[in-house]
């Protein structure tokens, strides 16, 4: 069994560098910077069918961005950047079944409570994406 090869960029980079590279996951900071990186959508697409997966860092990891948010503003956050992904020519099942949900970056800086706040957070909108997608077992 083989290990996933995977990057994470939390900051706004040439991002066919990722797309084009032997990486099996491209983990980025999608709360700030979804809507740059669907700029790429033609080289994600392809990577995506490639096999590649994308990790929505959706959850912000600075406290004061994190205590003005809700599952369901992240939620619709996260739904914005897919449907441009989606405008911009990306199969939305491909998408969907390719795509993780996490914190948009390490969690050191954060106190305890606020880093138990951004996994709780991020479980529970991975479990509104999988009952929306239909990958919820049970």
């Amino acid at each position: 069994m083989t290990c996933p090869r995977w990057v994470h960029c939390c900051a706004n980079i040439d991002w066919s560098l990722l797309t084009d590279s032997d990486i099996d996951v491209i983990n980025f900071d999608a709360y700030l910077h979804w809507d740059k990186v669907s700029l790429y959508s033609k080289e994600f697409k392809r990577f995506l069918e490639q096999g590649g997966s994308i990790a929505w860092g959706i959850v912000p990891v600075v406290g004061d961005m994190l205590s003005s948010e809700t599952v369901q503003s992240l939620v619709d956050r996260l739904e914005k950047g897919i449907d441009l992904f989606v405008k911009n020519g990306i199969d939305e099942d491909l998408l969907a079944a390719s795509s993780w949900v996490l914190p948009s970056c390490e969690t050191v800086l954060l106190t305890p409570d606020q880093s138990d706040l951004a996994f709780s957070m991020t479980h529970e909108i991975s479990h509104i994406m999988k009952r929306k997608y239909g990958f919820e077992r049970g």
